[in-house]
This record gives C-alpha cells, structure tokens and sequence, in this order.
C-alpha cells in the first residue's frame, strides 16, 4: 500500500470540494474525471495521454471520506486499485491522507512483483497531482465566486 499524509490549510469542506467536484478535480488530477459520488456509481478518467480508467465509487461520507477503486478501461485485473481519501479538520486546516493499494489478482509471485512496479510508477503521478490539489486547495478565493 502506498499512502501520503498531508497538512492542507483549507477548511475540510473546500478541501472536499477540491477532491471531488469533476470540474476541479480534472484541474490538478492529470485526467478529466466523470463521477457519480455515491457508493456504486461509476467512474471514469480519461488521462491526459489519452488512457483511460474506469472505476467505481465504493464509500462517500462527504467532507470526511471518498473511496473508489479504479481500473485499466481493458479492465486488467493486475491494475486495479483502490484509492482512498481521508479528511480530518485540524486547527485551521485540513489533515488529508491519501492510500492507495493494489486489489489481489490471484496471480503467481511474477506477477506481484509487476504490479509492485505497476504501483511505484503510479504513485509517482500521485506526487505530481498532490501538488497540483494542492495549488487549488489553497488559492486565494475571490470574495462572492464561492
């Protein structure tokens, strides 16, 4: 499982708003994304490259959790995920934790190690996408836009 912890000094609810609304997430998620945020919706993300994930919301408590598993749109068992996003108020702030893990396959040794590498990759984008969450989390808001 790869998992990042972060302080955002944002209140959780605009922080929630800057990790699901589609329009804000396909700002800094490197993909436009397409979701319907309650447990059992689909997800899509259409990356910048061109790839696409599919997906699936599986837990929404809004301004506290989102989880959604996520897939290769061949649907290849060896990459799919699940992404989960925790929010907790802190002071003036928002303490924000992001883990993401592999969902076993049932394939041989050779193969978890691929989807060990799959993964490194992966979360290398993540690192990339934080920033960006972060630089819309945190902008200044022009007073009467929100």
């Amino acid at each position: 499982m790869l998992e990042r912890h972060l302080f955002i000094p944002a209140s959780p609810q605009h922080l929630w708003e800057t990790l699901t609304d589609p329009a804000s997430v396909s700002t800094w998620f490197g993909a436009l994304v397409d979701w319907d945020l309650r447990p059992g919706g689909p997800a899509r993300f259409v990356e910048d490259d061109g790839a696409v994930r599919e997906g699936q919301i599986e837990e929404v408590v809004a301004g506290q959790q989102l989880r959604f598993r996520w897939w290769p749109e061949d649907h290849s068992d060896d990459e799919s995920s699940e992404v989960t996003y925790l929010l907790a108020p802190q002071g003036e702030g928002t303490d924000l934790t992001i883990t993401e893990r592999q969902l076993p396959t049932g394939q041989p040794a050779e193969a978890t190690t691929a989807q060990a590498s799959s993964a490194t990759a992966n979360w290398t984008a993540w690192d990339g996408r934080l920033v960006g969450m972060w630089s819309g989390a945190t902008a200044p808001v022009a007073i009467g836009t929100r």
